[in-house]
């Protein structure tokens, strides 16, 4: 079709969302883009960004340092966990050390996540020292259910220049104690350098405003020369508040788009039934869709609940694998090969509803090969769940019934799949045949064991509501009360109102 006529879209910008006038020819890369920013609520593409991968607390906290040391003008840091000795007092003094010589510092920290920090005054010294630190939903009288509603968020800007946006925190917990034979976490991480850095600063700057009238008036250094260096990707970062669910618009869109692999790592896997369904619909569909989780977890009942949601997806075929090691807390996401999010969001309704997280979205193999080899490594190291062998001769039985054009066209599924995973692994074409764990284990293990350690945990609190009714009773009470409370303080507000609204109206009257 040659003709050319114009029609009216809404092209989303960073900003604001205007019609434009554009000819039917649009590009796809153009669509993408705006479909992207419209999902998550404004997010720009950005272009010509130097993209570092950085893996576990080995890599992160000596660059992390490194940036801080290198800053001339400002210092940004938005950050959940807090710990008030070792590393995290390691940064501090480095940060003390900057605001003597003159580089501001600007600081937000979560309340709960830091709790210890808080209560010991931590961040007193720098305050002392002219930091402008700020806290993160400070729990109050009138908190109520917001409470819940935390700062996920880890990030650090050096002289609006240079980023870096990670799942770890500012915490020895990542480093492992190798006295104790504790292993260092598993987490990834990011080095940002490029326009994609000022993206990050709006994101910092859009909590401080929620928190702060200060005025924030810092002009970022200008960025060096990356024409030589720059990863030709798109990045996006996605920065999400409570009840925006813009992550998970934008996991649900992207996992409908792949074609050949979705490989997930989330540390606390708790998706809703919908997110669910579309990796079982995914991976009936001859895409690769694999879940590294932890097999020991820092918070265990998040670990029981996961394995309850195995046993579909393991028998639509999707891969599930638990990490040997001591905590793996990583949130990633590589689709394709070509598309990647790293960040704060796990996958669960505390962190796409309630929480405010931070990710960045890649696009371009350059950019996600490190992730995809980093998660290939992974799973090296992992126990693969599986079905036990009675339940795959029954679930082959059941393919085995479909008709022949049912049949057909599953194959033909599956041969593309594979067509498509050896095209892109390559030299990895051993491990999908071979599957190259660590080890296995049965699901009906997994399984028995996570129901019936939630069964022993609701057995016992049932025994102590039963004898001791006052262990419900009482919180119960509060709760009541505190609820009784507010609402009685706001009506008394609002009656307020409308006592000073008629005065207004009267006082209008006589004048």
């Amino acid at each position: 079709m040659n003709k050319n006529y114009s029609k009216q879209i809404r092209v989303c910008t960073m900003d604001k969302v205007k019609t434009n006038e554009v000819s039917e020819g649009i590009s796809i890369d153009k669509i993408l883009e705006t479909s992207i920013c419209r999902i998550t609520g404004g997010s720009k593409s950005t272009k010509n960004n130097k993209i570092t991968y950085l893996k576990d607390a080995v890599e992160n906290f000596p660059v992390w340092l490194e940036g801080i040391n290198s800053a001339e003008k400002f210092i940004c840091i938005e950050m959940y966990i807090w710990e008030p000795k070792n590393y995290g007092q390691k940064v501090r003094d480095l940060l003390i050390k900057k605001l003597k010589q003159g580089v501001n510092v600007y600081l937000i920290y979560d309340w709960f996540g830091s709790l210890s920090a808080h209560i010991k005054g931590f961040f007193n010294p720098l305050r002392e020292n002219g930091a402008r630190v700020f806290t993160f939903n400070k729990l109050n009288v009138f908190s109520g259910m917001g409470v819940l509603s935390r700062n996920h968020r880890k990030s650090i800007i050096i002289d609006g220049r240079k980023a870096y946006v990670s799942g770890l925190c500012m915490s020895s917990d990542w480093e492992g104690d190798p006295k104790k034979g504790i292993p260092a976490w598993r987490d990834s991480g990011l080095e940002l350098e490029g326009p994609i850095v000022l993206e990050v600063l709006e994101a910092f700057k859009g909590t401080l405003s929620d928190l702060s009238e200060v005025a924030f008036d810092e002009k970022p250094l200008p960025m060096r020369d990356l024409s030589q260096e720059a990863s030709l990707s798109n990045a996006w970062v996605i920065a999400t508040s409570r009840l925006t669910a813009n992550m998970i618009r934008l996991d649900l869109m992207a996992i409908t788009f792949a074609q050949s692999s979705v490989w997930i790592t989330d540390a606390y896997f708790m998706p809703t039934k919908m997110y669910l369904q579309l990796l079982i619909n995914a991976a009936k569909d001859g895409v690769d869709v694999r879940i590294l989780v932890p097999r020991s977890s820092d918070i265990p009942w998040i670990a029981s609940v996961s394995r309850t949601q195995y046993r579909d997806l393991l028998e639509a075929g999707v891969r599930i694998f638990e990490w040997n090691g001591s905590m793996i807390h990583s949130k990633t996401l590589v689709l394709d090969g070509k598309w990647a999010r790293v960040g704060s969001t796990n996958l669960n309704i505390s962190s796409w509803f309630a929480n405010s997280e931070l990710d960045i979205m890649l696009e371009g193999e350059e950019a996600v090969l490190p992730l995809a080899m980093a998660y290939l490594d992974d799973i090296k190291h992992s126990t693969e769940i599986v079905l036990s062998e009675d339940r795959k001769a029954q679930l082959a039985n059941e393919r085995e019934k479909l008709t022949p054009v049912e049949r057909s066209r599953f194959t033909n599924m599956q041969s593309k799949a594979l067509v498509r995973q050896m095209a892109y692994l390559g030299k990895s074409i051993d491990e999908i045949f071979r599957g190259s764990t660590e080890d296995q284990d049965v699901l009906d293990k997994a399984e028995f064991y996570s129901y019936l350690g939630i069964s022993i945990v609701l057995l016992v609190l049932t025994i102590l509501f039963f004898k001791f009714t006052d262990l419900i009773a009482y919180p119960i009470i509060f709760t009541s009360f505190v609820t009784t409370f507010l609402t009685g303080y706001r009506s008394f507000q609002a009656f307020r109102l409308i006592k000073n609204e008629k005065s207004d109206r009267r006082k209008g009257k006589m004048g």
